[in-house]
């Protein structure tokens, strides 16, 4: 089991996989709840686009993702409607861009991902 921190800031109920069946988080509530089998950065990044923020606290390790290097973008929100992709640092390494932009960047594969950030890079 492994341990996350999930703020669910949609307007909808999110339910995650547990030992015992499942732990739901309530909208504008923060759970600390013990996932079975961790969570994918594939699957955190997704809820990320519907305002869902999620941070391992302990225990475990995160799933891991077979198609992708460990050194992966990740979609994340700055408010307001505007996301950013950043690297495995936390670094900004793409412009601002609404949802609709970023919308399944998670689920491509690593090459393109490298292109969409090449496409949509910050300008220095």
């Amino acid at each position: 089991m492994t341990k996350f921190k999930i703020t669910n800031n949609d307007h909808r109920a999110r339910a995650f996989n547990t030992a015992g069946g499942y732990a739901k988080v309530e909208p504008g509530k923060t759970e600390t709840i013990d996932v079975k089998g961790g969570l994918s950065d594939t699957f955190i990044a997704a809820q990320a686009l519907k305002g869902v923020k999620i941070t391992q606290t302990g225990g475990g390790e995160k799933a891991a993702k077979a198609s992708e290097p460990a050194d992966t973008y990740t979609v994340t929100d700055k408010g307001s409607g505007w996301y950013v992709v950043t690297d495995k640092d936390g670094k900004e390494v793409t412009k601002s861009m609404h949802e609709n932009a970023v919308k399944g960047f998670a689920d491509m594969d690593a090459d393109k991902q490298a292109a969409f950030v090449q496409a949509n890079a910050v300008a220095e």
